[in-house]
């Protein structure tokens, strides 16, 4: 009986610590985030992480932070990988994880690519100012027009992007989708970024689902 408990023991212990293991780097890893939205309040004109060092005054060590947190998440994401039937009872388990880790990551700010602003630029393009992304860039159309846009931060965002002056050279669906999150947008930038990331989690789950029984 002793036996049988202590395994038990071990195993809810097991479970329990590498989790919360995880979600504690997950936010510690989003912490550089929560503070550049205290600091400013909106992501509009956010340079990517370029911008961002140039802020930070002691650069090594943020970079140090990032790469220990970055090799602790991995680590232990491979202790619950080895571990999975010990760590997840069961399905649902796995997927209330997986949502919990989601909703973390979707507070962060891309700080090493700023494709997504682009993505959403263009969808604000095709969308509401029903130009061709495919012959029209950004930069294009707002340098060539008479109106201001400077309210409209999804396109601007997308207008101050490296990729501004660039015809889009994806295909047409995933302009479309891109289309679809800039008009729910409604021309803010920070809900453009949210509605994006949301999109992106509920296709990582049915990702997850697939995977899931495919490999049984």
């Amino acid at each position: 009986m002793e036996k049988v408990l202590k395994k038990i023991n071990d195993k809810v212990n097991l479970s329990i610590f590498t989790k919360v293991l995880f979600i504690i780097f997950g936010i510690m890893l989003a912490i550089s985030s929560i503070n550049y939205y205290i600091e400013n309040g909106t992501i509009f004109k956010f340079d990517t992480y370029y911008q961002f060092l140039l802020n930070n005054a002691d650069i090594k060590m943020q970079t140090i932070y990032y790469f220990i947190i970055l090799a602790l998440i991995t680590l232990t994401y491979f202790v619950i990988i080895k571990n999975r039937d010990k760590i997840f009872k069961n399905f649902k388990s796995i997927m209330i994880f997986i949502s919990i880790i989601s909703i973390i990551f979707i507070i962060m700010i891309p700080f090493f690519s700023s494709d997504v602003f682009y993505y959403l630029g263009i969808g604000r393009l095709d969308g509401t100012y029903h130009q061709n992304p495919y012959y029209t860039t950004i930069k294009e159309y707002v340098d060539n027009s008479n109106n201001s846009y400077e309210n409209d931060t999804v396109l601007m965002q997308g207008y101050y992007n490296d990729w501004g002056d660039t015809t889009v050279v994806y295909g047409p669906i995933w302009t479309f989708i891109c289309r679809i999150v800039a008009l729910v947008s409604f021309g803010n930038i920070d809900v453009g970024l949210i509605a994006f990331k949301i999109l992106n989690v509920l296709i990582h789950l049915c990702n997850c689902y697939l995977l899931y029984k495919i490999s049984n």
